[in-house]
C-alpha cells in the first residue's frame, strides 16, 4: 500500500473531493475520469483504503471482468459480498440492510457503457441513503446524470490530468531517480503518471539514457519500447509480446503461446511487473501499455504475432466449450477483444467516442418517436411504428438532446412477446413470425425481431445517434445469451450490405422481403448458430485470423457437472439419464443390448422389467429435442448413439 501512496502524490485535492461520498450529504455518485494511464485506479484504490480506515465498507468491481449487463453487475456484488447469485431485488435488499457506510467501486466503467442507463434509472434510486456510488474510467459520464430529473445534486464528477511540475518530479524522486534523471524524464512524459513511471523503470536500468521531449501521444509508445528493449530479458520480452494478443493472461494461455516455457514461471514472472495487475481472471496488462506492445509487436513481426492470435483462439476456442455458465463472459469477453473486424468491435467495445445516454422510452416520448419515424419512412411508416407501441412500449429504447428531446430510437423485441395483432398491423412482422415458424429452432431458442433503428434526420449527428443505439442493442444480446439463436431485421432498397452488417455475418434473406407504399424492405437475418453469441463471435475471429471452424459435437457430456451439453446449452439430466447416455455415447455406432443396459446400470441384482429403460429413453429423448434422434432404437435388440 505504501507504493500505491507514492503513485498517488500530487492527488490530495482529489481524495479530499472523494471525501465526500463517505458524509451523510450529497452527492450520492461520483465520476472520476481522465486518460489511460493517468492514475485513475491508484485514485480510486487509495481512497477505498482510507474509506475502510474510517469503518465504510468497500465493494470493488472491474469492468474488464463483470459482464457488463444487470446480471453480470449483480452476479460481481453478490461474489463481493460473499453470497450466491441472486435477483437484483435480493441483492439491494441485502445492501439496504446494513446501516454501515457501504462503497461500491466500479473501475474501468467505459466498459459498462451497456449498463449506464439502467444503473442510473433503476439500481442507483433502489438503494439507502448509507450507500454511495464510485465510477471509475477514461470517459466523461452522459448528461443524464446531471440533467435528468432528480439527479440535480446528487452527481458529482471530476476529471483527473497530468500531474503539475512539481508533484511530477516528488513521484519520480520516490521512484528513485537523482534530481538530473528526474528532470529529464518530466520534460519527456509531461506529468502523466504512467508515463513518469515508465520513464523512471528505462533510466534506473540505463542512466545515459536520453529522452527527447516529445507530444503526449508519443511518448508511452517510445517508453514502453524502450522498457521492452532495456529492461527486460529476451525470454520474458517474448511473453509480454505474445500476451498482448489477449485480453487476460492465465497460464493455460501462457502455455499455449509459448509451447516450450514453463507457464507457471512465467506467470509469476509477469506477475513481479509494474505494469500488470491480478484480477480476478487472470492477469492484466495496463491497457495502454498492452495497446503499444500490440502495436509494435504487429509491426514488427507480423507472422509471430498472428500465430500468436491463432494459438490463443484455439485455446480459447477448447476452454470455452464446457465453461460453466457463470464463467461463460470471461470468454465472451476474450473473443470481443480478439476481433479484428473494426465495425464489429467498436459496437461493443467503442475507442474514443462520445459517450451517449440510451435509456427505455416514457410515455411522453410517443410524439418525438413516431415523428422521427415519419421523417424516414412517411405517415404509413409513422403509423406501424405507433401500432408497435401500443401493444410493446417497452420495444423502445431512445437516445435525447440537450433539451431532452428524443433524437434517436430503436424497437427490439423478442419474437415470442410480439403479440397477433401485430401480425395484422405490419406485413414485416407477419414475415418473419412465417419465417420463424418454418425455421429448425430447438426447444429453447430465443429469437429478436429488430423493427427500425432510427436518428432524427435534422440533426447534428445522426451516426453518433445510430452508434450509441447499435451499441445498447448489445446489451440484449448479451442478456439473452446462451439461448439467442436469430436476429430479424430489413434495410430500405438496398443492393449489398455495409461493412458492420457483412462482418457481422448478417445474410439476405429473400424470402421475408416484403413491399410497403412501393418500396421494397430487403430482409436481413443474423442467425447465431447453435453455440449462440460466443459461437458467433468464435467465428468471427476465425474469420479474420484465416481458421478453419471445426463444429463440435452437437451432444457433449459434462463429466464434472454431470450435464449434457445439446448444440452448446446445458441440459440437467437424472443420475441415471446421465448414467445411460454417457454409457451409450462411450459405445457410439455400437448396437447395446437392453440386458448389458440393465446388468452395468441398474446392476446383476435388478429384478424389474426391461421397459424401465424405454420409459428412460423417451424421457431422455424429450430432452435432447432436436437431437433426439441421436439415440436409435434397434428392433428386438436395445439402443445405439449415432452423433448427430
Amino acid at each position: 500500500m505504501a507504493r500505491e501512496r507514492e503513485r498517488c502524490i500530487g492527488r490530495d485535492g482529489v481524495l479530499a473531493s472523494l471525501h465526500v461520498l463517505l458524509s451523510d450529504g450529497r452527492p450520492l455518485v461520483f465520476a472520476l475520469h481522465g486518460l489511460g494511464g493517468v492514475g485513475k485506479t491508484c485514485l480510486a484504490r487509495e481512497f477505498a483504503e482510507r474509506a475502510r480506515a474510517e469503518g465504510a465498507r468497500v465493494l470493488w468491481l472491474d469492468g474488464q471482468v463483470i459482464e457488463p449487463s444487470p446480471r453480470g453487475f449483480v452476479d460481481g456484488l453478490a461474489r463481493q459480498l460473499g453470497i450466491a447469485s441472486c435477483s437484483v431485488a435480493e441483492l439491494v435488499a441485502r445492501l439496504n440492510s446494513a446501516t454501515a457506510r457501504t462503497l461500491i467501486v466500479l473501475d474501468t466503467y467505459e466498459r459498462c457503457r451497456l449498463i449506464d442507463a439502467w444503473l442510473r434509472q433503476e439500481f442507483v434510486p433502489r438503494l439507502g441513503l448509507h450507500l454511495r456510488l464510485l465510477l471509475v474510467g477514461r470517459d466523461p459520464p452522459v448528461g443524464p446524470w446531471r440533467l435528468a430529473p432528480g439527479w440535480q445534486g446528487l452527481f458529482a464528477s471530476q476529471e483527473i490530468g497530468p500531474l503539475p511540475g512539481e508533484d511530477a518530479l516528488a513521484l519520480l524522486r520516490a521512484e528513485g531517480l537523482a534530481p538530473q534523471q528526474a528532470m529529464q524524464a518530466q520534460r519527456f512524459a509531461h506529468g502523466h503518471p504512467l508515463a513518469l513511471k515508465l520513464a523512471s523503470g528505462v533510466l534506473r536500468a540505463h542512466p545515459g539514457q536520453l529522452l527527447e521531449p516529445s507530444d503526449l501521444a508519443g511518448v508511452v509508445e517510445t517508453l514502453v519500447g524502450l522498457y521492452l528493449a532495456d529492461v527486460v530479458d529476451p525470454p520474458l520480452r517474448q511473453a509480454l509480446q505474445r500476451a498482448s494478443v489477449v485480453r487476460r493472461i492465465t497460464v493455460s494461455l501462457l502455455q499455449a503461446l509459448l509451447p516450450q516455457a514453463d507457464a507457471a514461471a512465467t506467470f509469476e514472472r509477469l506477475a513481479a511487473l509494474s505494469i500488470t495487475t491480478l484480477a480476478a481472471d487472470g492477469l492484466l496488462l495496463h491497457d495502454v501499455v498492452r495497446e503499444a506492445i500490440a502495436a509494435h509487436y504487429g509491426s514488427a513481426d507480423p507472422a509471430g504475432c498472428l500465430e500468436a492470435r491463432r494459438a490463443a483462439w484455439r485455446q480459447l476456442q477448447q476452454e470455452s466449450r464446457d465453461a460453466p455458465p457463470a464463467a461463460l463472459w470471461r470468454y465472451t469477453a476474450d473473443m470481443l477483444f480478439m476481433v479484428q473486424a473494426p465495425a464489429v468491435r467498436e459496437v461493443f467495445f467503442p475507442a474514443g467516442s462520445r459517450p451517449m445516454a440510451v435509456e427505455s422510452a416514457s410515455a411522453s416520448d410517443l410524439p418525438d418517436i413516431v415523428a422521427i419515424a415519419r421523417q424516414h419512412d412517411g405517415d404509413a411508416g409513422a403509423q406501424r411504428i405507433a401500432a408497435w407501441w401500443s401493444h410493446l412500449p417497452g420495444a423502445f429504447r431512445v437516445t435525447r438532446n440537450a433539451q431532452n428531446q428524443v433524437n434517436g430510437f430503436y424497437c427490439l423485441a423478442e419474437a415470442a412477446d410480439v403479440p397477433k395483432a401485430l401480425e395484422r398491423l405490419d406485413p414485416v412482422v407477419a414475415r418473419w413470425r412465417q419465417h420463424v415458424r418454418g425455421a429448425e429452432l430447438a426447444p429453447g431458442d430465443r429469437v429478436l425481431f429488430m423493427r427500425r433503428v432510427l436518428a432524427d434526420a435534422e440533426s447534428p449527428q445522426p451516426l453518433e445517434i445510430e452508434a450509441a443505439l447499435m451499441l445498447d442493442i448489445k446489451r440484449a444480446y448479451l442478456e439473452l445469451r446462451p439461448n439467442l439463436r436469430r436476429l430479424y431485421t430489413y434495410l430500405r432498397q438496398v443492393s449489398e450490405l455495409d461493412p458492420f452488417l457483412r462482418q457481422a455475418g448478417f445474410e439476405f434473406a429473400p424470402e421475408i422481403d416484403v413491399e410497403l407504399e412501393g418500396v421494397r424492405h430487403v430482409g436481413l437475418i443474423l442467425d447465431f448458430g447453435p453455440q449462440s453469441v460466443d459461437g458467433w463471435l468464435s467465428r468471427l475471429v476465425a474469420t479474420t485470423l484465416g481458421v478453419t471452424v471445426e463444429a463440435p459435437a452437437a451432444l457433449r457430456i459434462d463429466e464434472a457437472a454431470r450435464e449434457v451439453l445439446v448444440d452448446g446449452r446445458r441440459v440437467a439430466l437424472s443420475a441415471r439419464e446421465f448414467e445411460l447416455l454417457a454409457y451409450l455415447m462411450q459405445r457410439e455406432g455400437q448396437a447395446v443390448k437392453r440386458g448389458d443396459l440393465l446388468d452395468d446400470i441398474w446392476g446383476p441384482r435388478y429384478e424389474g422389467g426391461s421397459n424401465v429403460i424405454d420409459a428412460l429413453v423417451l424421457g431422455l429423448r424429450r430432452k435432447l429435442g432436436a437431437r433426439a434422434g441421436a439415440i436409435e432404437t434397434v428392433v428386438r435388440f436395445g439402443y445405439r448413439f449415432r452423433q448427430p
